[in-house]
């Protein structure tokens, strides 16, 4: 039976055998009917599928150009590039400038937006930048550098030592990090006196998080105010809603971060930094559960394992065109990050899965982002065995 979404297979195209003399004539035939096979293959290709796929988003390198403050090009500046969704993780590319001052991200791992910190030798300094898929090319400026001075106290006004002070711009990576001495006060030196603000940050093991701010035009200390954090306190429980004991817990990232449960199927974090981010890391053979961020607060958190879903579905763009070889992943359960790639009708089965909203990730074909899902809450299977359809953006 003939599949209707297939095309019509075309008809082999023969050449008539000549004699041994001739033979070397033969191939002009040959060539000239696999160029007609091919082409048609191509019309054919074109015909099908050109009317309902999206244009191609095409991924071109990213430039940016270091400058000093009277625009003049500077080589040798020290380049990183941030993807801009990992700020605070390792750059993706550390490169150095031409001689016309040029730093060149790679088209094949320009996707997206990025950061881009370039720091000169020759200055002392260092400056920030950002760019995106549709820029031709960013100016990236590193003038003479500029002092920011300040303190860090705590609630009762008493200055704190020793305590990590960050400088970025907000969201941004970090550009310098230092640490108040023992009377509080602290310097950070090398900043290019072309960047209009920066926020700064102040960290100490206890305590929470002191924000605040600087501008080129301050003329004050910047003064960073600590106070007392409290603990990250946890509650799993299984399936059932049983508490689970004796179950190994650790914040990821943090190897000396470590707990087991007690029968109560709870645990606490002490000297964790108030208002930031942590995720749990939780070991268990057959259980998955919602990977999400905690931070410290007088009540525990409830975290609730669950028995793994799957997901079945069809990936498809916008017009309802299927889309293969897409990698599609999620950050769930013991495995952190689970994987899968859509087959040749965008087909996938994704596992692991919690029930309720889910996130997922995608990239590849000329497509990165990301979409939610519902997973249902089954009682007698586990997989979401409808034909569902994905549309990814």
């Amino acid at each position: 039976m003939t599949n209707p979404d297939e095309p019509t297979p075309r008809p082999r195209a023969s050449a008539r055998r000549r004699p041994p003399a001739k033979r070397k004539a033969s191939k002009k035939p040959i060539v000239v009917a696999g160029a007609i096979g091919i082409a048609g293959i191509v019309a054919i290709a074109l015909s099908t599928t050109g009317a309902n796929s999206e244009p191609v988003r095409r991924i071109t390198e990213l430039v940016v150009r270091c400058v000093d403050g009277a625009g003049k090009p500077l080589a040798h500046v020290d380049v990183a590039f941030h993807a801009k969704d990992r700020p605070l993780e390792e750059p993706s590319l550390r490169t150095r400038s031409d001689a016309e001052g040029r730093a060149v991200l790679p088209a094949e791992i320009a996707r997206g937006a990025w950061y881009c910190v370039g720091k000169s030798a020759e200055l002392g300094s260092v400056s920030q930048c950002f760019i995106e898929q549709g820029d031709v090319t960013r100016e990236l400026m590193v003038d003479v550098p500029a002092d920011i001075e300040g303190s860090v106290v705590n609630s009762a006004g008493d200055p704190v030592p020793g305590a990590i002070v960050e400088a970025r711009i907000v969201q941004g990576p970090v550009l310098a990090t230092t640490k108040s001495d023992d009377g509080g006060a602290f310097v950070i030196q090398g900043f290019s006196s072309s960047l209009p603000f920066l926020q700064l940050i102040a960290r100490q093991i206890g305590h929470a998080n002191a924000e605040g701010s600087w501008d080129r035009h301050a003329t004050e200390p910047v003064q960073l105010t600590l106070t007392k954090t409290k603990p990250l306190r946890v509650r799993v429980t299984g399936p059932d809603g049983a508490p689970m004991a004796k179950l190994k817990v650790s914040i990821v990232g943090y190897s000396d971060h470590v707990l087991e449960t007690d029968t109560e199927g709870k645990g606490e974090f002490a000297g964790l930094l108030y208002g930031e981010p942590y995720f749990l890391h939780i070991d268990h053979p057959f259980f998955t559960y919602r990977y999400q961020a905690y931070s410290p607060r007088s009540d525990a958190y409830e975290v609730h394992l669950q028995r793994p879903h799957s997901l079945r579905a069809v990936a498809v763009d916008t017009g309802g065109v299927p889309i293969p070889g897409i990698e599609i992943r999620h950050r769930h359960g013991p495995r952190r990050w689970v994987r899968t790639t859509t087959d040749a009708n965008g087909r996938f089965v994704l596992g692991d899965l919690p029930a309720g909203r889910v996130e997922l990730w995608f990239e590849g074909n000329e497509r990165e982002g990301n979409v939610d899902v519902e997973i249902a809450e089954q009682s007698s299977t586990t997989d979401d065995s409808g034909e569902r359809k994905v549309v990814l953006q």
